[in-house]
């Protein structure tokens, strides 16, 4: 477990929003099914070498996971971002192919918490 806490602290991502499990199970669901699309426009962006592109849609996908505390994920798009504005995009195939594991790793952790926090709230 102290490998999915490393991922990902349920408690605190609780802790901000406030011992609300509804309101953390929510802002799950929406990265589940926001997180595809913001990892392709990241992808895409090192892909083509848009820089600008990639800043941006780092940025984005990296709020998004600081929202929920998980910092492996975050620490890479994190990475991306300030690559792409220091303009150096050498290594962002790199940084993005880790960026996508610690994503697919995330994913089944939050499904699991998502799942378990239903059950509780049941």
């Amino acid at each position: 477990m102290a490998d999915s806490e490393e991922k990902f602290d349920v408690q605190i991502a609780l802790r901000r929003y406030n011992g609300d499990w509804e309101a953390l199970r929510r802002k799950l669901k929406d990265f589940l099914a926001d997180s595809p699309g913001l990892l392709n426009d990241v992808r895409e962006a090192v892909f083509y070498g848009y820089r600008k592109r990639l800043e941006r849609s780092a940025y984005r996908l990296g709020w998004a996971l600081s929202t929920l505390s998980a910092k492996g994920a975050f620490e890479a798009a994190l990475q991306l971002e300030d690559m792409a504005r220091k303009g150096n995009l050498s290594q962002a195939d790199r940084v993005y192919l880790r960026l996508k594991r610690e994503l697919d790793e995330l994913e089944t952790i939050l499904w699991r918490v998502g799942r378990d926090t239903e059950t509780t709230l049941a």
